[in-house]
């Protein structure tokens, strides 16, 4: 009796040796993805950090060039009005051969060496070539002409509003809404991107969507500036429906909400996805009284388009995880970096393959908390985890093996005296 019930003590103390380590591996396990998530949050930061900095080296050199008055890329003719300021070379060959330069004055006239004074302003470049042209062909004829703008006229325009840096800045007839804004600093916390509004000389009035603009790459209404415009960025209408959108970037914000616009709509109007959100985590936190409701509104493209959002509404939409996680029985459980095109026999291949206790004809995918049996040659996506499960079934030697370390465990017992036999 006291051998069976000593031997029963050793067997229970057999076990809780074994299940004492594989918590172990599980606790080891879990302190590898926490190691791993921190790392990826501080590369994240760092990643943040350089975007910044690049941000303001392209706002210093964009500042330096438009002080150097350097003419460069390719300027559409029937766009580009000519003002103050802007230079012109003209090149006579043939019977005669003639080469001059002349600037446009601060009232708008050229004046041609041999030919007189040519009023220009207020016209379009190829308007003005025209004009040099006709001008030109009265007093040399039988002779080639070619009329080039070699050098950009200069002048201030006025940014205001909530941007970075408001101010007075010199810009050139090839700049448009969204350059003024970029040399400003861009926009700050809390403002309507969508609706910037620029105020010319004469009063007139045009609006311009940033928004779309930067993330579409929308160029309607991004208009060339003209000398003197006011390139006002409003603050958000606090008066009207807000809702906030927080992702993992700097995308995050408080947007006005539009009558009767749906989820899809807003997403889009506002450009708030990347190529690393996770549109099928979406979901909508609402305030009910002392209650907040939730909204899971990701799973389809359907859900989103019949969600209509509220004012005070919140918004997350997760960023996709960029690791597969590999658990079960595996010999290095734990995180692993998202590569396309790998299958989950991949990923257990990366964690050291099976053990001896695994399963080897049973992969399963968690994904989105759901347990996918599939095939191991099945490609994971970002955030899935890879599970190989235990196996059950044991030969007749394991039996054996299991029998004969009890046997020899109560034999090492009794020769040192724990036990009589």
């Amino acid at each position: 009796m006291n051998i069976t019930l000593t031997a029963f003590r050793v067997i229970f103390l057999v076990g809780m040796i074994m299940i004492g380590t594989q918590n172990s591996r599980v606790l080891y396990a879990q302190k590898r993805i926490i190691t791993e998530m921190e790392r990826v949050l501080e590369e994240r930061a760092k990643e943040q950090e350089k975007i910044k900095a690049e941000r303001a080296r392209i706002i210093d050199e964009r500042m330096e060039h438009l002080l150097k008055q350097t003419l460069d890329g390719n300027v559409d003719p029937s766009e580009y009005m000519v003002g103050p300021g802007d230079l012109f070379s003209v090149y006579i060959w043939g019977k005669v051969d003639r080469q001059f330069e002349a600037i446009v004055s601060p009232e708008g006239f050229l004046e041609l060496p041999t030919i007189g004074s040519v009023f220009v302003g207020e016209s379009f470049l190829d308007e003005v070539r025209n004009i040099i042209l006709e001008k030109c062909k009265i007093v040399y004829v039988g002779v080639d002409i070619s009329v080039t703008l070699t050098q950009l006229r200069m002048f201030r325009i006025y940014v205001t509003g909530n941007v970075v840096q408001p101010g007075t800045y010199p810009v050139r007839g090839v700049d448009r809404i969204s350059d003024a804004i970029e040399v400003a600093g861009g926009l700050r916390g809390f403002t309507d991107g969508s609706n910037i509004l620029i105020t010319s000389k004469d009063g007139t009035k045009r609006n311009f969507d940033y928004l779309k603009y930067v993330f579409e790459g929308d160029l309607t209404n991004n208009y060339l500036l003209k000398n003197g415009d006011v390139v006002h960025v409003l603050t958000l209408d606090w008066s009207g429906n807000i809702v906030t959108i927080e992702t993992y970037d700097d995308r995050s914000g408080s947007f006005n909400l539009k009558e009767a616009e749906n989820l899809s709509s807003l997403l889009m109007r506002t450009g708030v996805f990347s190529r690393l959100s996770n549109a099928n985590e979406i979901y909508v936190t609402r305030q009910n009284g002392d209650e907040e409701v939730i909204f899971p509104v990701g799973r389809s493209i359907g859900d989103m388009n019949n969600f209509y959002p509220e004012s005070g509404d919140r918004i997350i939409i997760p960023i996709l995880s960029q690791m597969v996680f590999v658990i079960g029985e595996v010999s290095n459980p734990g995180p692993y970096p998202f590569m396309p095109d790998l299958t989950a026999n991949d990923y257990v291949g990366y964690a050291g393959g099976v053990t001896s206790n695994g399963n080897v004809g049973s992969v399963k995918i968690i994904r989105n908390g759901k347990s996918i049996k599939t095939s191991s040659e099945i490609n994971v996506r970002r955030g899935d985890t890879v599970y190989i499960s235990r196996k059950w079934t044991r030969s007749y030697r394991e039996y054996f093996d299991v029998m004969f370390s009890i046997t020899s465990i109560i034999l090492a017992a009794s020769a040192v005296g724990l036990i009589t036999l």
